[in-house]
C-alpha cells in the first residue's frame, strides 16, 4: 500500500470517528424539553394538547356574557371558558355561573381553555373593580366595587405608603341594591404626594373589622399648587388652604372650581367652611390679559351661610393670587346682579 493510500485511509477513519462522536454527543448532550404540569417529557404532542391543569386563584374579570373568567394565580393570569363547568360553592352545593363574582378565590380544572369543574374556595367581603389594582390614578377618581358583606355602607381609609400620611379616613358610600358601590376620591389636598408614590387603601363594610386592601400609583403628571379661600370660625375671617391641580388645567378656573367644591372633611373639622352652595358650578370663565370674565348660574346668589358679600370676598381673595387686572362677575351674562 502506497503512502498516499495510507494517508487517505487514515483520513477516512478520522472523519468517521468524528461523525460518530458528533452523533453520540447530539443524543447524550441534547437538552431535555421542559415538562408541563401533568405531562411528561416523553408524551407525544397530542398528549400535551390534552393536558389537564389545576388553576387556583382570584377571579379578576368576568366576560359580559358570563361565559368566561380570568383568574390571577401564583403562576400568572389565565382566562378560560366556564360554560360547561360543574360549579360548586363553599358548602359543596352546585351553583350557577352567574353566582361567580370578582374577588372570589376558586380552583378550576382546565383542559384546552375549557373548565370542566370550578370550586369556590372563599368569598371576599369587598371586591374592588376599578381603578385596576396597582394602576395609576389621577388627582380625582372613583373607587368602584362590589360588597358581599352584610351592611349598608362601605368605609375607606387612604394613605401614602412613602410618607404614612392618611389622606382620607372618613369616606364612605352606600351599597346599592345590586351590591355595588362608588366612592369619589379627591387628592387635590395631598400636598406631600409625589409622582411614583403608592396609595394604600383599606376598605370595609362599615362597622366590620374585616378589611380588604388595594393599592394604586399616584398621578404621575405635572401639577401646580394654588390657594383657595374659604372662611374660618366666622363669616368675616377669610382663610386659605392649598390645593394641587393638574398643570394642564387653567389655574384661574381651577381655583374657583375648587373653591365652589368647599372644604374637605378634615378642613371642615377644623372650623373651615364656605358661604357657597356646594352644588354650584361656573357657567363660563374667560381669561384675558387684563380682565377675567366670570359668569355664574342664578343659583349662586343663594348663599349657604353668611352673605353674598362673604362669597364675593372668597372669590376676590382666591383670584388675587394671579396677575389679574380687573374682574367682571356676571350672572347668566348680566352685569346687573346682586354681586354688583
Amino acid at each position: 500500500m502506497s503512502d498516499k493510500n495510507k494517508i487517505l485511509l487514515v483520513g477516512s477513519g478520522l472523519a468517521a470517528a468524528a461523525i460518530a462522536a458528533a452523533v453520540l454527543f447530539f443524543f447524550l448532550g441534547r437538552e431535555k424539553p421542559p415538562e408541563l404540569p401533568g405531562v411528561s417529557g416523553n408524551e407525544p404532542a397530542a398528549a400535551v394538547d390534552a393536558a389537564i391543569y389545576e388553576r387556583k386563584g382570584m377571579i379578576t374579570a368576568i366576560s359580559v356574557e358570563g361565559t368566561d373568567i380570568s383568574i390571577l394565580s401564583t403562576e400568572g393570569e389565565f382566562s378560560f371558558s366556564i360554560l360547561s363547568a360543574a360549579i360548586t360553592g363553599q358548602d359543596g352545593n352546585s351553583i350557577g355561573a352567574g353566582d361567580l363574582v370578582i374577588g372570589m378565590e376558586v380552583q378550576a380544572t382546565v383542559q384546552r381553555g375549557i373548565a370542566s369543574s370550578i370550586r369556590v374556595l372563599s368569598i371576599p367581603a369587598i371586591a374592588v373593580i376599578s381603578p385596576a389594582l396597582n394602576s395609576a390614578t389621577g388627582l380625582e377618581f372613583n373607587i368602584e366595587g362590589i360588597s358581599y358583606g352584610e351592611g349598608e355602607e362601605v368605609c375607606l381609609s387612604l394613605s401614602n405608603r412613602r410618607t404614612g400620611t392618611v389622606y382620607e379616613n372618613s369616606l364612605s358610600s352606600r351599597i346599592g341594591d345590586d351590591k355595588k358601590f362608588s366612592i369619589p376620591v379627591n387628592l387635590s389636598s395631598a400636598l406631600d404626594a409625589m409622582p411614583g408614590d403608592m396609595l394604600d387603601a383599606k376598605l370595609s363594610v362599615c362597622g366590620s373589622e374585616e378589611t380588604v386592601s388595594a393599592a394604586w400609583g399616584y398621578y404621575s403628571g405635572l401639577t401646580s399648587k394654588i390657594k383657595v379661600y374659604f372662611l374660618k370660625d366666622s363669616c368675616g375671617n377669610p382663610y386659605y388652604v392649598e390645593r394641587v391641580v393638574a398643570a394642564s388645567r387653567s389655574s384661574v378656573r381651577a381655583s374657583i372650581e375648587e373653591m365652589l367644591k368647599g372644604p374637605n372633611a378634615k378642613e371642615a373639622a377644623e372650623g373651615i367652611f364656605t358661604s357657597s352652595d356646594l352644588s354650584e358650578r361656573i357657567r363660563s370663565i374667560e381669561v384675558e390679559p387684563e380682565v377675567v370674565y366670570l359668569d355664574f348660574y342664578p343659583s349662586i346668589t343663594n348663599v349657604k351661610r353668611c352673605s353674598l358679600a362673604a362669597l364675593k370676598t372668597q372669590i376676590m381673595r382666591t383670584l388675587s393670587q394671579f396677575p389679574i387686572g380687573n374682574l367682571v362677575i356676571t350672572v347668566e351674562g348680566e352685569e346687573e346682579n346682586p354681586f354688583n
